[in-house]
């Protein structure tokens, strides 16, 4: 397994000749997914950003962003850079729609670009939309999950907070007429990091999708562990050999 180093970036070390990468936000969560899909042949963290690779022929890194669009785009734009081809990010959400329960799985079709970090890129008026192969394997791959998954439009923010008005000085009634509108507008759940990884790997020409898991602080641990567990696996179908043979 061939290493590069990159002294000026943040992630680190990581192996030049993997080409899938699994994305998530905690980065407690990495061991946990990586176990779930392989073996972990190495791993490491530097800045906040932990890493761990996957015995797969060609290896798989798992790697975690910390909150928000920001780290996000640097960890793909750095992933690009190693060479990675395909990336899903793996993360938890909240709800939206009433239809969306925990337990079940959110796809993203298309995101409200909603936070800051993209408006660097391109402009508002470009989609930020996953991409159209890994999509088509997910939905091909859905009807074996073991949980509900929904596919439609998510919402990516800024402000972890922000759909409390009474938390802000600004025009409360103008905070709530926007969650509003985005429930009415069929919108499934809001996150923090896709619109950064769809957009950007758009630019890069990385297929890049999002499977979300539904959380709240009175979601069962064992519940949102098994569906982060359903997620890998239609992680691992939808993604190119190398990660369908790492368990």
């Amino acid at each position: 397994m061939s290493e590069k180093s990159f002294s000026n970036h943040l992630i680190g070390f990581a192996p030049g000749d993997a080409r899938c990468a699994v994305l998530t936000g905690n980065p407690d969560r990495v061991p946990v997914l990586a176990d779930m899909l392989g073996a972990t042949t190495a791993r490491g963290s530097r800045r906040g950003f932990a890493w761990s690779v996957v015995d797969a022929d060609p290896p798989v890194i798992v790697c975690s962003t910390g909150v928000g669009a920001p780290a996000a785009a640097i960890a793909v734009e750095e992933l690009a850079d190693l060479g990675i081809e395909s990336i899903v990010r793996i993360g938890s959400c909240g709800a939206l729609s009433e239809d969306v329960a925990i337990g079940s799985l959110v796809v993203s079709t298309g995101c409200v670009r909603h936070e800051g970090t993209t408006s660097h890129y391109v402009d508002l008026a470009y989609p930020a939309v996953p991409g159209y192969r890994l999509l088509v394997e997910l939905v091909n791959r859905a009807a074996d999950c073991p949980v509900p998954v929904h596919f439609g439009l998510t919402h990516c923010k800024d402000a972890y907070y922000s759909e409390h008005p009474d938390r802000g000085v600004v025009d409360r009634e103008r905070v709530r007429s926007h969650w509003a509108a985005l429930r009415a507008s069929g919108v499934l759940a809001t996150e923090m990091e896709a619109a950064a990884l769809l957009v950007i790997g758009q630019l890069r020409g990385i297929q890049c999708a999002t499977i979300l898991v539904p959380a709240s602080d009175s979601a069962r641990p064992d519940t949102l562990h098994e569906t982060f567990g359903a997620a890998v696996d239609l992680a691992r179908g939808a993604l190119p050999a190398g990660m369908s043979d790492a368990a």
